[in-house]
C-alpha cells in the first residue's frame, strides 16, 4: 500500500450517506504533507518521501479537499465520496447493519441447564466455590422491573428474584446465586463477593442477600463442558443491550463498578454515532464498524456524575471490576489512534467502540 512509512497510523471515518470521509493520520515524524486526491487513493508527500493510501467501497471525488489541519507529527483533513453501487443501490458499509440484526453476537448464558450437576470455580486460581449442584429452575432475569409482568417466576407469591440454592436467574453477563451456595468458600462485606483463597473480586452482595456473580470471573463446569466469558466481550454486550432499539441519534450511559473497599467508580459513555464504519491502519489496514464515544472515568461522585445518575434519560448499569478495567483500557487506546489536538472534547476523550464483529483485515 505504501512507497514508504510516512504515516504511523491513519484512521478514516466513513459516512456513506453525508458521501464524506473524515481522515486522521499521524506521522512517523514532524513534517509539512501534501494530500493529493485520487479516484481510489489518496497520496501523502512530505519532500520527496510519499505514500499512497487505498480507499475501498467508494470512490474519492477529486479536487473535494477541505479542513486540512497539519501540525506537528499529524494531518487531518475531509474529503468527498461518490459511492460504489452495488445491490439496492447502496454501498457494502450500509448493508452491515442488516448483516448484524440477522446474525446476532450469541452469549454463553443460555448453557446453564437444569438436570446437569455443575462445579463453580473461581476463574483466577480455580477454587471450587460448590460442587456438584444441579439447578432445578435456570431462569433469565426479567428486563422490566415491574412485579406484574415476571411471568417466569410468578409461582411464587409475590414474585421473587432471590434464588433458592438450587436455582440459577441470569442476565446478559451475570447470574443471582444463593448466598448458601458459595458460603465458606467466598469472603464477602455488605457489598462485595471475594474468592477467599486468592482474594479475587468476583461478585456483589445485592441488598436482598442475592450474590450477583459474573461470568467473567467464575467458570461453570459441567461433566462435558467448561465456560466462562471475557470481560471486554461481556463489556461490549452490556453496551450493545442499552443500545437496542434506542431512537435517539446520542445516548448516554453510566457504568459502575463497585469496589473491594465499598466504594464505586464510573464510566460515563456519550454515544454520539451508533453505527460508524471505520478503517484503521497501523501496518495492516482493517475496517470495523464501531461506535464513537465520548467518555470520561471518576472514582468519586463528582458533580457530573450525580447529574448523570440523576438524569432519567441515563441508563445506569452495574459491571464487573475486569469488565471495567478491559473496556477503559479499549477506550484509551482507540483513543490513541486520534491527534491530540482532536482527541478530547469538554473535558471528555473521544474514541470508538468495537461493538461489532465485522472486523475484516484487507
Amino acid at each position: 500500500m505504501a512507497d514508504a512509512k510516512l504515516c504511523k497510523s491513519i484512521v478514516m471515518e466513513i459516512r456513506p450517506r453525508l458521501q464524506s470521509v473524515n481522515v486522521f493520520i499521524t506521522l512517523t515524524r514532524p513534517g509539512t504533507v501534501n494530500i493529493t486526491l485520487n479516484l481510489d487513493y489518496f497520496k501523502v508527500t512530505m519532500g520527496l518521501e510519499k505514500q499512497n493510501v487505498s480507499c475501498r467501497g467508494f470512490h474519492i471525488v477529486p479536487n473535494s479537499l477541505s479542513c486540512l489541519i497539519n501540525k506537528e507529527n499529524y494531518c487531518t483533513f475531509r474529503f468527498s465520496t461518490e459511492n460504489v453501487q452495488q445491490s439496492l443501490g447502496m454501498s457494502r458499509c450500509e448493508l452491515l447493519p442488516i448483516t448484524r440484526q440477522a446474525n446476532p453476537v450469541q452469549t454463553c448464558v443460555v448453557l446453564i441447564k437444569t438436570g446437569l450437576e455443575y462445579q463453580i470455580n473461581c476463574t483466577n486460581c480455580t477454587q471450587a466455590f460448590c460442587k456438584e449442584i444441579a439447578f432445578e429452575r435456570v431462569l433469565p432475569l426479567p428486563e422490566s422491573l415491574d412485579t406484574s409482568e415476571w411471568f417466569c417466576h410468578a409461582d411464587k407469591k409475590p414474585p421473587a428474584l432471590a434464588p433458592n440454592v438450587n436455582e440459577a436467574f441470569y442476565s446478559n453477563c451475570f447470574v443471582h446465586l444463593s448466598h448458601d451456595l458459595l458460603r465458606g468458600f467466598v469472603s464477602d462485606s455488605s457489598t462485595t463477593l471475594i474468592c477467599s483463597r486468592c482474594l479475587a473480586w468476583i461478585g456483589v452482595k445485592l441488598k436482598t442477600g442475592v450474590c450477583q456473580v459474573w461470568f467473567n470471573t467464575v467458570t461453570f463446569k459441567d461433566p462435558n463442558n467448561s465456560f466462562k466469558t471475557e470481560p471486554l466481550d461481556d463489556a461490549f454486550a452490556t453496551i450493545r443491550q442499552l443500545l437496542r432499539g434506542s431512537i435517539f441519534s446520542s445516548n448516554r450511559i453510566v457504568l459502575t463498578c463497585q469496589s473491594c473497599v465499598a466504594d464505586a467508580s464510573f464510566l460515563l459513555l456519550w454515544v454520539l454515532e451508533k453505527e460508524l464504519q471505520v478503517c484503521f491502519d497501523c501496518g495492516e489496514p482493517s475496517e470495523a464498524c464501531v461506535a464513537k464515544v465520548l467518555f470520561t472515568f471518576d472514582r468519586t461522585q463528582s458533580d457530573l456524575v450525580c447529574q448523570w445518575l440523576s438524569d432519567v434519560n441515563v441508563s445506569t448499569v452495574d459491571v464487573s471490576k475486569p469488565m471495567m478495567v478491559k473496556l477503559l483500557e479499549h477506550l484509551y487506546d482507540m483513543n490513541a489512534y486520534i491527534p491530540k489536538d482532536f482527541s478530547r472534547s469538554n473535558d471528555f476523550y473521544i474514541s470508538y467502540l468495537m461493538l461489532f464483529k465485522e472486523n475484516t483485515n484487507k
